[in-house]
């Protein structure tokens, strides 16, 4: 039998390149990454001046729309950058619960309460959601987090400095100066401002820096001292103790027990030198007084306030009475005061189920962040529930921004920084996995 031969495959020829080609292509790559770089540059310049003008420009006359109109630019600048692959937007399921809640919100506007203005609304709602998912998403797309740190830190600076310098309106008759200054023209929004911003900052410490996780002390301790907010003791507290959180992360694990004794050992003696002090001139503390005299006419309102919202709440359980219902149906001319009281009494069980289901969606996806920044964002959710007692949150630039933030950041490069090596500063270095040991399997 003659074998069959078949004929050999004939090998295919290699292009060759010519010198020309191969320094167009290099040339293409650096022009591509020199557009990338200064596309960075304008996001990350937006998203500073949308996250200093959502602060420290927002109740100033004349200056109220400069936040919106950075938000518009910002997402603009996504969503072009996106298009000329200068980087690559996933948006994610993360932004499906926010899309549905906005949705609820304008259906709701139309509700025909007098003396409302639910348009107005809605869009500070719009503005406060585009402008926190556009800055969530610059920072997916490469925009270092210490940018929008030190935005902050300007942030609370420069209403600091309009506070001792003499800008700010006009306090009520009868009311403290100090308690009612600064640009914000209310002590509790201040002082919120300057708090959360300051647990933003040790969100991620090592990423932040040494200078401004210093400046955020700062903070804290001029909104405990010129506001006299309660909810600055509040958020005051838990700053100390997300701090705390955080400095474990960052000491060795052999070390942590002995960090967190003389955490506590100092905790312990510093109340014993303090409480004495405040027990003799805690008066003299604003914040400290307000606490201590709990009747004062502020609380007694805002008592009047949630018993109003709740028997509004039930002409509409479901649906609620419309957004901006309260002002109106109540008589009040203003907010509930509480976030869970405005939410029930505007857009009913449904709305609010659906905002704080945003809450929810952060905890399940720090569940899959190391275990101290899932730590981390468990302590800030509890910190926010406990402020919406006393604070409108969802009409919040500030807060809703940072809440978008701590829904992205536990999924992204940035809750893996410790794993990174020393020298290597926004890339993320996958570890090269070792090989699995060999084993013999002995058939007998």
């Amino acid at each position: 039998m003659i074998p069959s031969i078949s004929p050999p495959r004939l090998l295919a020829k290699k292009p060759v390149l010519s010198r020309e080609s191969v320094v167009g292509k290099g040339a293409s790559r650096d022009g591509s990454k020199t557009a990338r770089v200064w596309w960075l540059r304008a996001a990350s310049l937006l998203a500073m001046a949308y996250l200093v003008a959502s602060q420290a420009l927002l109740d100033i006359q004349g200056w109220s729309s400069t936040a919106f109109g950075f938000a518009v630019l910002l997402a603009g600048v996504m969503v072009v950058g996106h298009h000329y692959a200068m980087w690559r937007l996933r948006l994610g399921k993360w932004l499906i619960i926010p899309a549905v809640f906005l949705s609820f919100c304008l259906l709701r506007c139309f509700s025909g309460v007098k003396d409302t203005s639910p348009l107005d609304v809605f869009i500070q709602l719009a503005s406060a959601f585009l402008g926190g998912i556009a800055v969530a998403l610059a920072l997916k797309a490469g925009v270092r987090f210490k940018e929008l740190v030190y935005a902050q830190v300007t942030s609370s600076l420069l209403q600091i400095v309009l506070i001792l310098s003499g800008v700010a309106p006009e306090p009520p008759p009868g009311e403290d100066s100090f308690r009612y200054a600064g640009i914000t023209g209310n002590a509790n929004v201040l002082a919120l401002q300057l708090t959360l911003g300051a647990c933003m900052i040790w969100v991620l410490p090592r990423k932040a820096g040494v200078l401004p996780c210093a400046l955020a002390f700062g903070a804290v301790a001029f909104a405990l001292a010129v506001t006299g907010s309660r909810k600055a003791l509040l958020t005051g507290g838990f700053f100390l103790l997300l701090v705390l959180v955080q400095t474990l992360a960052l000491v060795p694990r052999k070390r942590r027990r002995l960090v967190a004794t003389l955490a506590i050992l100092a905790g312990s003696l510093a109340a014993f030198i303090i409480v004495p002090w405040v027990s003799q001139n805690g008066r003299e503390i604003v914040a400290v007084q307000r606490t201590l005299d709990y009747d004062d006419s502020s609380f007694r309102t805002r008592t009047e306030m949630i018993h109003q919202g709740l028997q509004l709440w039930k002409q509409a359980p479901l649906f609620g009475n419309g957004l901006d219902a309260f002002g109106g149906l109540s008589g009040q001319g203003t907010y509930a005061h509480n976030n869970y009281v405005e939410l029930l009494c505007d857009i009913g069980l449904i709305g609010t189920l659906l905002f704080y289901a945003l809450y929810v969606q952060l905890l399940i996806r720090a569940a899959r962040a190391p275990r101290w920044l899932g730590v981390y964002c468990g302590i800030f959710v509890l910190m926010l529930l406990l402020v919406d007692f006393g604070y409108v949150s969802y009409k919040s630039k500030q807060a809703v921004m940072i809440l978008m933030l701590l829904t992205v950041i536990p999924t992204s490069r940035y809750a893996f920084e410790a794993q990174l090596q020393p020298g290597h500063h926004e890339a993320f270095e996958v570890a090269t996995p070792k090989p699995a040991p060999r084993r013999f399997l002995l058939r007998g």
